[in-house]
């Protein structure tokens, strides 16, 4: 959907202006600021930022905001920094190119980039460029741990990333850049190529350069780019802008609105659009799945970092929609969200994250998850489904005995069975796996003999507590009447 025809573009820009994508930059946000409504208007300063000055006094100083008070109640805005590490770098990368317990105080009397780290010194260059005098990068502004001295710095600034990101004056995205010291800023980008390449596809091509770019295969990558309220997307081929208005192409002239899930990433104050006319609740339902299915599969790093990476993303989904989350399942669509499985292919013994603290009831379980199509769903009155008030990690349920004597396994190397030659089937997680138990999370329309019950396989590990080992969709004739109270752990 087109809605501006006005958009800044880079074949209206002065031949004049060195750099010309540099002035489209400052455009771009200038429109937006006088029309589009969508910058911040939070009063918040991250723990540390980099003061950048200008182009003709181009200093860098790293900057502990709260001795800053005064200087920074004039100058409001900052722009945050999103990009790629690359390689886990080295302890000697990390005190040569961090801040760090070591060379803390020397950072604060004086800030120094290395040239090498390409990627720092563009982000410098385009704060400059847009005329801001503040930049936050989180390898400058969070103490990092090294082999010699751990910091519980990261432990604090990393739960407020929704604030870092969702307050920034514009987040600059290094899209393409596989790693910090590749940067981003391409001066011998062919623009005329690029206009000629774009055309009519703007959509296609944003999501071919940035939906499937190697920023945004990385798992943090996925609440910053959602959290942030405008972005400016780096990429090899083209430069793109992304705010609540739509999305722009340095060349496009025009901004367009996609759909879909896709939709949710240029919401300003995500996820406000929940609350409007442009989602009903099955849209809803099938954004935050997305989203989902969309961070399970992406990149850490650190493992540890499973929950906190996506933090931020969930704490904005609670405060927004009145719910409580936990483990990334949310009370408000608790039995649409608990209904994941493994796609068909998966390696059904991969599961990366199993090793951590998490629930087995939790799609976080796993590299790679789905979720069923939407469809009209009811959860049964007596299924008693609800977290336990008191222990995070417990799901209370109604556990209930599978009646599958009839069903066979749809071939030796399957982790799914096949019940009475029906189109139904009862998925496992992980291959050598049984269980005659179950929990009934819905039940879809249909007559009484003929309805179809949505549950998760389980296995009692001791007493009343059990682990979730699979997914069903059967026939209620295969699930008994009678019904037992459960711990799902």
């Amino acid at each position: 959907m087109i809605v501006d025809h006005s958009q800044p573009s880079l074949s209206r820009i002065s031949q004049t202006e060195s750099p010309p994508y540099l002035a489209l930059l400052l455009q771009w946000l200038q429109a937006c600021d006088k029309s589009h409504g969508c910058k911040s208007s939070a009063n918040f300063w991250p723990t540390r930022v980099i003061y950048v000055g200008d182009s003709e006094f181009p200093v860098l100083e790293l900057w502990e905001t709260k001795s800053k008070q005064e200087r920074l109640h004039k100058d409001v805005d900052y722009v945050a920094l999103s990009y790629r590490w690359g390689p886990r770098p080295t302890n000697k990368e990390k005190k040569q190119f961090c801040t760090t317990s070591e060379n803390y105080d020397q950072q604060l009397e004086n800030l120094t980039i290395d040239k090498a780290l390409k990627t720092f010194c563009h982000a410098v260059e385009v704060t400059r460029a847009l005329r801001k005098k503040y930049l936050w990068i989180d390898a400058l502004c969070i103490i990092q741990t090294t082999e010699d001295r751990k910091s519980s710095d990261w432990d604090t600034e990393a739960k407020l990333m929704e604030e870092v990101f969702g307050s920034a004056y514009c987040t600059i995205a290094a899209t393409s850049a596989e790693n910090w010291k590749e940067g981003f800023l391409e001066p011998e980008l062919l623009h005329d190529f690029c206009r000629q390449r774009l055309g009519n596809n703007l959509l296609k091509n944003f999501q071919n350069d940035v939906d499937a770019g190697p920023l945004n295969k990385r798992a943090w990558v996925l609440q910053e780019r959602v959290l942030s309220r405008r972005t400016i997307h780096f990429t090899r081929n083209c430069i793109y802008w992304t705010c609540g208005f739509g999305l722009a192409s340095e060349n496009s002239g025009r901004i367009i609105i996609p759909t879909g899930p896709g939709r949710l990433y240029l919401d300003p104050n995500f996820p406000s659009c929940f609350n409007g006319s442009a989602y009903t609740y099955t849209a809803a339902i099938k954004a935050i799945q997305s989203l989902f299915e969309k961070y399970a599969q992406s990149v850490l790093s650190e493992k540890p970092d499973r929950e906190v990476a996506i933090s931020g993303l969930l704490k904005r989904m609670e405060g927004v929609l009145k719910t409580e989350c936990r483990f990334g399942i949310f009370a408000r669509f608790l039995s649409r969200l608990l209904l994941w499985r493994r796609p068909d292919g998966t390696d059904s013994n991969e599961s990366d994250y199993k090793g951590l603290a998490l629930p087995s009831w939790s799609w976080m379980t796993y590299t790679r998850i789905s979720f069923p199509s939407a469809e009209s769903l009811q959860v049964p009155v007596d299924a008693n489904l609800k977290f336990d008030p008191e222990r995070k990690n417990v799901l209370l349920v109604q556990v209930r005995e599978l009646q599958l004597q009839n069903c066979k396994q749809n071939n030796q190397e399957s982790n799914y069975f096949v019940l009475d030659a029906e189109p139904k089937k009862v998925s496992f997680d992980t291959t050598n796996c049984s269980a005659w138990q179950c929990v009934v999370i819905a039940t879809a329309n249909g007559n009484e003999q003929d309805t179809t019950c949505h549950i998760l396989l389980v296995k009692k590990t001791s007493g009343i507590q059990y682990e979730r080992v699979g997914l069903g969709k059967i026939k209620a004739r295969y699930v008994s009447e009678e019904s037992s109270s459960g711990e799902l752990c």
